[in-house]
């Protein structure tokens, strides 16, 4: 369930394919869309409606959605608002140089309709649109990470992980951590993006920090959503 004044998402793509199945994603999660199908069109809408969230691919004819993003984020009027690139380029230089032009988050082609919505609300940081994805607890030897110094990791989902730092960090960079998890699982290491990062209570030292998953491909989720699955019904014995 979208937000009671719902929220409005402009698609920018040339394929009218995709723009047809987001809207219809995004209509029946009860949001509202409007469609731009080059960049300058995305331009001229911005700059004449308000708009909660931006969803763009990278490669257009004209404009690509790099250089799209970075002429968005240099505009003083709506240059603040949430960018979601949905794109098939998925090398990690890829996912680095969007975060660099300035997207907020990062999901690949072909689209998964769960993972999309949680990203939809994960980028505008409102309720709605959203079902609960795989998590899981962690616990034993899968708990321990290392950012740039040792971490706890808590749980992990389809959308990301929880750990539990020494310190804050921010969420303007991508962010890489090793894990042995990621091992077990069978997948690469993935790039992350901080969500959120609060003092764990009754401990100002250690900050419960969420990360996002950034541009990981549909059988890596696959592969974690199967792995969760696996550890359930082992810990249920």
């Amino acid at each position: 369930m979208a937000p009671s004044a719902a929220a409005r998402i402009l698609l920018v793509d040339d394929e009218a394919a995709i723009l047809k199945l987001l809207t219809t994603i995004l209509t029946r999660a009860e949001f509202q869309v409007k469609t731009a199908v080059t960049p300058a069109d995305a331009i001229d809408a911005l700059g004449h409606d308000f708009f909660d969230l931006v969803i763009t691919d990278a490669i257009m004819p004209t404009t690509s959605g790099y250089d799209f993003v970075r002429t968005v984020r240099q505009h003083p009027l709506f240059g603040q608002v949430p960018i979601l690139m949905l794109t098939k380029k998925r090398n990690r230089e890829d996912v680095k140089k969007a975060v660099e032009v300035g997207v907020t988050d990062y999901i690949l082609k072909p689209i998964d309709e769960h993972l999309l919505l949680e990203k939809v609300q994960q980028c505008m940081k409102k309720g709605g649109g959203k079902r609960e994805l795989f998590e899981l607890s962690l616990i034993g030897e899968n708990h321990m990470a290392q950012v740039t110094s040792q971490a706890q990791l808590v749980s992990i989902g389809e959308g990301g992980l929880t750990a539990l730092l020494p310190y804050k960090i921010g969420g303007l960079e991508t962010v890489e951590l090793k894990a042995r998890i990621f091992d077990e699982i069978g997948i690469e290491r993935p790039l992350f993006r901080v969500l959120s990062a609060q003092p764990v209570e009754g401990d100002s030292k250690t900050y419960e920090t969420r990360f996002s998953f950034m541009g990981v491909p549909e059988e890596d989720l696959r592969k974690i959503r199967a792995w969760i699955q696996k550890e359930l019904i082992r810990r249920r014995k």
